[in-house]
């Protein structure tokens, strides 16, 4: 998310950014602000954080044009910056990383902006993501729930709704061609997500 928030300020490519900043050095520098940045740079998470900067950087448009059809009444350049980078993060993952579940996408993004925006704002993230991600697979809320394990298979046979994580965040990370969506999804304020 902080790599997305600063790619929209600075319009810094992803490879360049990803360059300068995937260094052990750059985390240690970022930790002092952010214990996130406290945390080991795994092969995994470079493969995961390469793969959704590199994707939200090709698609920005499209993602933010979901991002405003499902934001009725508000402007993009209205909605709060952070909110607007997790929510990229989140869309570009439901589209494009077919190993991580949907509900696991949304559920994380929300987690995450909790400690960065207003409880209204997070509702509101919530409420854009539930119907983009309904918008995307009109079944994500009326699976079963699977137990936690290894995912595999195609972008439309993956258990999106699965609300474990991955053992890592980029265990086999997989970009995938988004899926248009059969059908178009009412959005709601909230998301019961």
């Amino acid at each position: 998310m902080h790599f997305v928030f600063e790619m929209m300020f600075t319009g810094t490519p992803a490879e360049e950014l990803l360059q300068r900043e995937l260094q052990e050095e750059a985390f240690e520098q970022r930790s002092v602000s952010e214990p996130l940045y406290d945390a080991i740079i795994t092969e995994e998470r470079a493969l995961y954080i390469r793969a959704v900067v590199t994707e939200v950087w090709a698609h920005s448009d499209e993602l933010d044009d979901i991002i405003k059809r499902h934001a009725k009444g508000w402007r993009l350049n209205r909605i709060d910056r952070v909110a607007v980078a997790m929510m990229r993060v989140c869309l570009c993952e439901i589209l494009y990383i077919p190993d991580i579940p949907i509900k696991a996408s949304i559920n994380e993004a929300v987690e995450i902006l909790k400690g960065y925006v207003d409880p209204d704002v997070v509702k509101f993230v919530n409420g854009i993501l539930g119907a983009a991600a309904r918008e995307h697979d009109p079944n994500v809320d009326k699976r079963p729930k699977r137990a936690a394990g290894k995912l595999a298979g195609k972008p439309a046979e993956r258990p999106k709704e699965q609300a474990a994580e991955p053992e890592t965040p980029a265990e086999s990370v997989q970009l995938a061609e988004p899926v248009a969506p059969e059908a178009s999804a009412e959005p709601a304020t909230e998301a019961p997500v």
